[in-house]
């Protein structure tokens, strides 16, 4: 995530693994190599942090929405419960089974809000069933080699219960989706969106961007200085041509699946025609065309976009 450093006014960028082991109300100084749990890198200059349910007041650069509950009732698996034979769950249409939460090895965890369940399932990175304690509520400590826990209950009582970091249990609070925020230079939190894209750039071929995934698109404008005076035979009559040479795309693809070339709107009184041999376009550049008008044209600058879609691994 980038941020914008008050003194300075650089942008600094946090990579954020997670915040599931801080808990809320930690405020987070990020400087030099001291890097705290549960955040995998930091680059740049000091970075205060907070998180927290509520906007902060004390000025932290980065503000980490997050409430106390880690039950989020809405990703629960209505209609089933927890057993310990090796199917994990079985149909019960007056129970729900939570989804698989997020836990740290070493730290206890209270559960609290209902009265029935009493499976509590510990589970390895992979999902995989490894313990459980058998209690309806109370104090839970994460063994080690665990990533994730599950428990189950009674529909009637999913709008009270509370999963937190601690050894007693709190008021209650709805569950509240993680967000992050970064401040603005008009000290106003935005909300920062995390995106996709792993690389952009242009250069004199145009432009690309690549994805996460493996998707790349690249597209840009070109303008060619021509003369279309070649001749064709077109319905019935005489037509002028000229050949459009391949251009090489800003970016070479592992897989092309789609290409597109346009003329320019404004310049509609000429056609573009896909010529019929050796002209696909492939990993690295677009394909061959015939500029196409009813008369001859001398010296004229036209306008073509053009738009590739594929793989870049």
């Amino acid at each position: 995530m980038k941020y914008k450093d008050p003194i300075t006014g650089e942008y600094k960028t946090i990579h954020m693994k997670t915040s599931d082991t801080l808990p809320v109300g930690t405020i987070v100084s990020f400087e030099g190599d001291e890097i705290p749990e549960g955040y995998e890198e930091v680059v740049g200059e000091e970075a205060r942090v907070v998180i927290s349910t509520t906007e902060p007041t004390t000025g932290e650069e980065v503000w980490i929405q997050k409430g106390k509950n880690l039950f989020n009732k809405k990703k629960a698996l209505i209609g089933y419960e927890l057993v310990s034979n090796e199917a994990g769950i079985q149909a019960n249409a007056e129970w729900y089974v939570s989804d698989f939460i997020s836990v740290t090895p070493g730290v206890t965890y209270f559960l609290s809000g209902k009265t029935s369940g009493t499976n509590n399932i510990f589970y390895d990175v992979d999902k995989n069933k490894i313990d459980g304690i058998g209690a309806t509520t109370g104090a839970l400590l994460v063994p080690d080699g665990i990533k994730y826990m599950r428990f189950n209950g009674k529909l009637s009582e999913i709008d009270t219960v509370q999963l937190e970091q601690g050894t007693t249990a709190t008021s209650y609070e709805p569950y509240v989706d993680k967000k992050i925020f970064v401040k603005n230079d008009n000290g106003v939190y935005e909300e920062f969106y995390k995106s996709d894209i792993v690389e952009s750039g242009s250069n004199e071929n145009g432009k690309w961007i690549k994805y996460a995934d493996g998707r790349m698109e690249c597209y840009g404008r070109f303008g060619v200085e021509m003369s279309i005076t070649s001749e064709f035979s077109l319905f019935g009559g005489t037509g002028h041509y000229y050949i459009l040479p391949t251009r090489n795309f800003p970016q070479a693809f592992t897989q092309l699946d789609c290409f597109v070339m346009n003329l320019e709107i404004s310049q509609n009184r000429y056609g573009l025609l896909l010529m019929t041999t050796g002209t696909s376009a492939s990993l690295t550049k677009t394909a061959s065309y015939l500029v196409v008008s009813p008369s001859p044209v001398n010296n004229d600058f036209v306008v073509f976009d053009f738009h590739a879609i594929g793989r870049w691994k």
